[in-house]
């Protein structure tokens, strides 16, 4: 139907249901209305940190809420901002920080940012304080080896000193003190090291003669394996033995081959290659068939594998050349440190309060072991002449070798060969006749607690023929029962109860019968191995 005339108007928006307003009026652009007030509190206030929202006017409203129910409450404005104003700060106390901050000196910084960090870690890592360490370092005392390589890690570079000295300058050119410079840990410590006189050199020398002992004692060990694996090798009777019959057995086999038969002696490297001779059966090897026939003539032989430690321990020393090398560091070390040392005992440490010991102690030092050096020199000298000698031993008794023999190959060859002959020697066997235990029927300490429980055994045993297996559940004469009609159906043995009378026992035979198993060839034929016929103790008394 149309609407009359005269009431025409806009429509609602579409989803907008509802009355249409009165004609020429538009509707609200939102559905929220502000309906509180604007405050304006008297002084700043505290903030209540909620999640607001405004209520719909009441033509949008869908559903009733608390809000619409609350009714307004009168506040005391004086007491509400005297408690829940914003704090004033006082102006005295910023004064007063002010006054602090400006008093407070800063540390003065020039180095390098990584420098400092690595400084400062030094410095916290138990390190004495800064005039402690000079007295430490002047005095040649406190410091171990480990502290002392810590410090040298982070000596002050020429650059360092000269970005302190920069600022030192600067300083003296604004009229102020450089004494009395305000300076951080760590360029503290650096402006400290700096006024020690040659204190690279110096802490050269004492690091040295930390080191020494350790250097000598190193290389002198690894020139005595050298020179005992050389003695073991030329003097071991055993293993002069074992050449001899490879050649004497290899010369029989090259028999009738040319260029190989009838020889005097062959090189070295067919040591590492002998085990590859091998029987018809491929059983054994030469090598094993020469240990063999070496122990039948002399069982001492065994002890072979006993008499080349130093051979055996050949891999922890270095090659000859290497040695040498060692060797020459020690010595050149040696000869520049006391040049060092002398020229740093002419620059002494004045200023630390202390006596400079540096001169007295490094003196003593390099005359104490000055036969050290001359030691391992002569020693080495001697390892080198023996290995020579044992290389010409192997050869061909007139030309030298081609190249250079290296000594780790060499040592590998005959370390290889005796590996060989030492898994050769067969396993050791134990003696027979040897007591495992107490022989039955001896007399010894407990001898009678053995019987005793062997005898408990067997009657167990007895026992278990007479009732038979048993199940859970299972009574006593039920199992008796069954046992006897297994042994009846079988042709075997009966049980039955013993006439004899009470307190007395019977025999085995009472006990049992055998039926058509004879009392005689019962322990023969039983199932009960092991059991002799003079160990049966007699079974107890039936009650």
């Amino acid at each position: 139907i149309p609407p009359p005339p005269g009431m025409g108007g806009i429509p609602p928006p579409p989803g907008m249901g509802g009355l249409m307003g009165p004609p020429g009026l538009a509707m609200p652009a939102s559905k929220t209305v502000v309906s509180k007030p604007k405050i304006k509190p008297k002084v700043p206030m505290m903030a209540l940190h909620w999640k607001k929202f405004n209520l719909p006017s009441k033509d949008f409203e869908k559903r009733k809420t608390v809000w619409c129910e609350l009714g307004d409450i009168k506040i005391n404005e004086d007491d509400l901002c005297a408690m829940f104003s914003k704090k004033k700060r006082a102006q005295k106390k910023k004064d007063d920080s002010q006054k602090k901050k400006k008093s407070k000196k800063v540390k003065i910084v020039v180095l390098d940012p990584k420098v400092s960090k690595a400084v400062g870690i030094l410095l916290r890592s138990g390190l004495p304080e800064v005039s402690a360490v000079k007295k430490a370092i002047t005095s040649m005392t406190v410091f171990d080896e480990d502290k002392l390589q810590k410090l040298m890690n982070n000596l002050p570079t020429p650059a360092d000193l000269k970005a302190i000295k920069q600022a030192q300058e600067a300083e003296k050119a604004q009229g102020g003190n450089v004494d009395s410079m305000n300076w951080a840990p760590p360029e503290k410590y650096f402006l400290m090291l700096g006024s020690i006189p040659m204190l690279k050199p110096r802490l050269s020398c004492w690091m040295f003669s930390f080191q020494f002992d350790e250097m000598v004692e190193k290389s002198k060990f690894e020139l005595e394996i050298i020179t005992g694996a050389c003695k073991e090798i030329k003097t071991n009777k055993k293993f002069k033995a074992l050449v001899a019959g490879i050649l004497v057995h290899g010369n029989y086999m090259n028999g009738g081959k040319k260029d190989k038969e009838r020889a005097d002696g062959f090189h070295y490297k067919f040591l590492t290659r002998v085990k590859g001779s091998k029987s018809n059966d491929k059983k054994q090897n030469i090598i094993q068939y020469l240990v063999l026939k070496e122990l039948k003539k002399d069982p001492e032989f065994r002890e072979i594998e006993k008499e080349f430690p130093k051979l055996m321990d050949t891999p922890s020393a270095p090659e000859l050349a290497d040695a040498k090398g060692n060797v020459l560091k020690i010595e050149n070390h040696f000869n520049m440190r006391r040049k060092d040392s002398e020229r740093v005992a002419q620059n002494s440490v004045k200023d630390a309060g202390v006596p400079d010991n540096f001169g007295r102690d490094m003196r003593e030092f390099f005359e104490k072991n000055e036969p050290r050096v001359q030691g391992i020199k002569q020693l080495f000298s001697t390892a080198e002449a023996d290995f020579k000698n044992t290389v010409g031993w192997f050869g061909d008794g007139q030309n030298p070798p081609k190249k250079p023999v290296k000594s780790i190959e060499f040592f590998a060859i005959f370390k290889e060969f005796m590996t060989q002959v030492f898994a050769s020697l067969p396993k050791p066997q134990r003696k027979k006749g040897a007591k495992i235990g107490m022989k039955v029927g001896s007399q010894g300490p407990g001898s009678n607690t053995q019987d005793k429980k062997k005898a408990g055994n067997m009657q167990a045993l007895i026992s278990a023929i007479r009732n038979g297996p048993q199940k859970k559940g299972l009574k006593k004469t039920e199992g008796k029962k069954r046992l006897e009609q297994k042994g009846e159906a079988k042709g075997g043995f009966k049980l039955k109860k013993s006439r004899a009378p009470p307190g007395k026992g019977g025999g085995l035979a009472d006990k049992l019968n055998f039926g058509k198993i004879s009392k005689k060839n019962f322990l023969s034929e039983s199932k009960l191995k092991g059991v002799k016929k003079n160990r049966i103790p007699p079974p107890p008394p039936v009650e």
